[in-house]
């Protein structure tokens, strides 16, 4: 996933999917009031942690005005599970018996090629 942003210049920050530990949902009083169908959505990484005087507090990536916010929310909860599934129990490595490990991903560096 790649997020862009910034004021002055385009800034640029990389998520691999299998490093999200957590994503939130939060649609506030503006957005219910202006009826943009818009919220914002957190990402949390192992690394989305800032250091305080106090300790370390989470800082989690976030997304604004999103557009139908629980749509993109879902969608990434599906990849990343997918992601992660896909590394621990590459689909060759499943047992045919085994539909807990369904996942979606195409073209799969793990799988081995046929000719």
């Amino acid at each position: 996933m790649i997020l862009e942003g910034g004021l002055v210049g385009r800034d640029l920050k990389s998520i691999d999917f299998d490093q999200i530990t957590d994503v939130t949902v939060n649609v506030d009083l503006f957005d219910k009031l202006f009826n943009q169908n818009t919220g914002s959505i957190f990402v949390m990484t192992a690394g989305s942690f800032r250091q305080t005087k106090n300790g370390a507090v989470p800082h989690p990536h976030e997304m604004d005005s999103i557009h139908d916010p629980y749509v993109l929310f879902k969608k990434l909860k599906e990849v990343s599970h997918s992601v992660k599934t896909d590394v621990n129990y590459p689909n060759a490595m499943r047992p045919a018996t085994n539909p807990g490990y369904n996942t979606t991903v195409t073209n799969n560096p793990f799988e081995k090629k046929t000719s």
